[in-house]
């Protein structure tokens, strides 16, 4: 097995399958964190790539070696993942993703207690567990059984249109075209924009695989533009592959820079509720200069998604995100970076 693309970081694991990711390395993986979270329950979802169900056995595999009880709640949003280990109190959760890597990339994403990614020195931890010789394996009679919970992303949506003036959404009557990048929001998207009350032009709903390349970057975009202008949208909206990023394309096809989908929603809540914002080094000035509008203290972190929330969570902010990642995060609802939330408050616009 090549260890040539097999990247271990505060992210999680992550490899091309086949080469330096393989099942017998997920399901070791999958047992180390297991026991570094003590057993119990463990959220498990994944994104649509060809070797997500592969995978998804091989933890369930290393979850029930050592104890715990893997929930599995299918092809879901990384954020629905760490919403759901909240909700159900579960010790952990592992997404099955590569986020916006090409399809023969895949990768597990380790989500503490907290429902937010491990920090630096809890990835150390584990992988501390995973280098040594031994392993907690359980006895037979200890093995859990395997729940499986159908409803995980209406359980978020629910906890996200809570926060939201639905009326007002509605009564603006927005058309949108949204790209779904044959990834884990191709099967909720259109549903959660229909019941914001938009009307809704979805592209790349397909879950057999990726139809662009999966970063959402212009130059990838080319369907969304033209449909938004075909169509004559109000705004589009594209994902990644495992639903935390968005990047918003304007009347004219004309995407705006991932940048701008936090400057944007900053903007919105900042007026509403002034109170700190948390951004990474690599956001864009204009963030800043809305805040300062409004009068409220930006707090600026390392990049990384674990910096951001922890600083948020820290101060207290009502806003933030990750500027070079169009991940938006809105700590009324969860403390992570969710397409959902950054489509809502553009549609709340």
């Amino acid at each position: 097995m090549s260890r040539v693309n097999l990247k271990v970081s505060v992210s999680g694991v992550r490899g091309v399958v086949g080469d330096s990711l393989t099942p017998n390395l997920i399901a070791d993986f999958a047992s180390a964190f297991g026991e570094y979270v003590g057993g119990g329950r463990v959220i498990v979802g994944r994104d649509t790539r060809p070797s997500g169900p592969m995978f998804e056995k091989a933890v369930v595999a290393g979850l029930l070696a050592v104890g715990c009880q893997p929930i599995l709640i299918g092809v879901a949003p990384t954020p629905t993942v760490q919403v759901m280990v909240g909700e159900l109190h579960a010790n952990g959760g592992i997404a099955i993703t590569a986020s916006h890597n090409p399809e023969e990339w895949n990768a597990l994403k380790f989500i503490s207690s907290a429902g937010i990614f491990l920090n630096y020195a809890e990835a150390a931890e584990l992988l501390d567990l995973y280098n040594q010789p031994d392993r907690g394996f359980v006895q037979e009679e200890e093995y859990r059984s395997v729940r499986t919970v159908e409803n995980a992303f209406e359980i978020q949506k629910k906890r996200i249109f809570k926060l939201l003036d639905l009326p007002t959404i509605a009564a603006a009557k927005i058309k949108v075209a949204v790209d779904c990048c044959n990834g884990a929001g191709a099967l909720h998207s259109r549903r959660f924009l229909e019941d914001l009350g938009c009307e809704v032009v979805s592209l790349f709903e397909e879950t057999d695989g990726f139809r662009r390349k999966p970063e959402p970057i212009p130059e990838n975009l080319t369907a969304l533009r033209e449909a938004v202008v075909r169509e004559k949208c109000d705004i589009g909206f594209a994902q990644d592959p495992d639903g935390d990023r968005i990047v918003v394309v304007n009347v004219h096809g004309e995407p705006i820079g991932e940048q701008f989908s936090v400057v944007l929603a900053a903007e919105h809540i900042l007026s509403k509720t002034p109170g700190p914002a948390v951004v990474n080094v690599q956001t864009t000035k204009a963030f800043s200069d809305v805040a300062a509008k409004y009068g409220c203290q930006v707090h600026f972190t390392p990049v990384g998604e674990i910096n951001v929330t922890t600083k948020m969570l820290e101060v207290e902010a009502v806003i933030g995100g990750e500027g070079g990642s169009g991940g938006v995060i809105w700590p009324s609802f969860h403390p992570c970076r969710d397409t959902r939330v950054g489509t809502a408050i553009q549609a709340w616009l």
